[in-house]
């Protein structure tokens, strides 16, 4: 007993004594994965080579219902690709005499999501590598989905409406990890993401009658198109105040031309759908028609304290509205 022992300290201890290189060397894979949720909706698995690769073949699941299959582009040449229902199978080798080295990017496999990306996994299956008989490797898991700002969390009432307008490209956060929900929202950034949302591209060259829009700002081409499409009109005959915030019913009569613009019906609201709300006596002239008709198409909703038309739309708020237009009107 006291010779087992003994024998068996002498191992452990050799063991505690191996490089830690390698034993890395023995967990590492052939092909190591990641992925990416861009802002725009689109997901980006990049396949890494672990090891020297001339050839190889491997499979990637995916959740079809959140998920569309958009391409793969490969350091060496694509020998076969089969596009199924949740899963793409592929083929690849190294062009000419080299082979891809050991770190170099083997694919990058493109998806996009059909809509908000809830948290989801890509599986990686390496079924052939190098050609080595008999391989059949399932890779860990690959999560990607959800949000990168720390300031929204999923038990937040504007979360969907957060990923719904960072994933299709309408809105960006302040910084990488903030969305600042509760920040107001200022007319620069409403009618930028009116732009995006027309599919205008950005154009920091654009002139318009206003003084206050500089050549050169993100914003530039955005006002100078929604001023011509009739949905903003200016604080003035030559000012837009850019940097002013918007309000609530600015926001509404905005989104209430945007749709004139784009050829929706904006007629069939009725006053009564006002009249549960105390304070809509304070609703501006001008917007009453707008308001209307945003309450009626479930655009705009009251808060606690009413439809607060001149109180300031947050960033939360307006990205609310964009996702209730998306789901009732356009």
């Amino acid at each position: 007993m006291r010779k087992l022992l003994s024998g068996l300290l002498v191992l452990v201890m050799l063991v505690a004594l191996l490089p830690v290189t390698a034993l890395a060397a023995q967990e590492a894979g052939p092909v190591a994965a990641s992925a990416v949720l861009e802002n725009g909706g689109t997901v980006t698995l990049t396949l890494t080579a672990g090891e020297e690769t001339t050839s190889g073949r491997l499979t990637v699941a995916y959740d079809k219902e959140l998920l569309t299959y958009a391409g793969l582009e490969t350091k060496g040449t694509v020998t076969s690709e089969e596009a199924g229902e949740g899963a793409v199978t592929f083929g690849y080798a190294a062009s000419g005499k080299d082979a891809l080295a050991a770190g170099s990017v083997v694919a990058t496999v493109r998806f996009t999501a059909k809509s908000a990306l809830p948290a989801t996994r890509l599986t990686v299956t390496v079924e052939d590598f190098n050609a080595r008989e008999g391989l059949h490797l399932e890779l860990p898991a690959v999560l990607v989905g959800g949000l990168p700002f720390t300031d929204v969390s999923e038990g937040d009432w504007y979360y969907d409406a957060v990923a719904y307008v960072w994933q299709e490209g309408l809105f960006r956060g302040m910084d990488e990890t903030t969305f600042a929900p509760n920040l107001a929202m200022n007319r620069a950034m409403f009618v930028t993401v009116l732009g995006r949302m027309a599919g205008v591209e950005e154009d920091r060259t654009a002139t318009s009658k206003f003084t206050d829009v500089k050549a050169g700002s993100y914003y530039a081409g955005y006002v100078a198109w929604a001023a011509e499409q009739d949905i903003v009109r200016g604080t003035s005959e030559t000012t837009f105040s850019p940097n002013a915030k918007v309000t609530r019913e600015q926001m509404a009569t905005m989104m209430y031309r945007y749709a004139k613009a784009q050829g929706l019906d904006v007629t069939g609201g009725s006053e009564d759908v006002l009249d549960g709300f105390a304070d809509s006596g304070r609703i501006s002239g001008w917007a009453k028609e707008a308001m209307i008709w945003a309450v009626s198409q479930k655009l705009l909703e009251g808060t606690g304290a009413g439809l607060e038309p001149q109180a300031y739309g947050t960033r939360a708020q307006s990205a609310q509205i964009i996702l209730n237009f998306s789901l009732y009107v356009g």
